[in-house]
């Protein structure tokens, strides 16, 4: 998602500068997406929607408001930008999950097959030596 709207919102010119500036990949600003919009609509998730609902909710929706708070108050600044993960920094975040849940789902699958092994292991230990000839008396 966050490099799908990124390039088009900046093309546009409906990114905020500074956080552009902070909080923007340089990869997602220069280059088209080829693979999650390669026809470069714009589009967002439902957290983008809300987002934006809570923004007109407060009068900060239009791209100038934003751009005049800030700049009437810098303190304002750092508090926006404090409050915004940047795209490398989410990116970096998603990949140690991603490995994460990687590791763990090889460790579940290497403990089923010690289990099914161990099983296995049992019952022939059981049933060695016995036959299915048995002669009848």
């Amino acid at each position: 998602m966050m490099f799908t709207y990124t390039y088009v919102l900046n093309k546009q010119g409906l990114l905020i500068d500074f956080i552009k500036q902070y909080r923007c990949s340089k990869t997602a600003l220069n280059n088209s997406p080829s693979v999650t919009n390669p026809v470069e609509q714009f589009g967002f998730e439902k957290t983008c929607y809300f987002a934006a609902l809570y923004l007109k909710s407060k009068k900060h929706l239009v791209k100038g408001n934003i751009e005049n708070l800030v700049d009437a108050d810098i303190s304002s600044k750092v508090t926006i930008l404090n409050s915004i993960a940047g795209q490398e920094e989410k990116l970096a975040e998603y990949n140690k999950l991603k490995a994460n849940k990687i590791s763990s789902r090889k460790l579940k699958q290497e403990t089923k097959k010690k289990k099914s092994e161990r099983i296995i292991n049992d019952i022939a230990y059981k049933y060695k030596g016995r036959t299915n000839n048995k002669k009848k008396k």
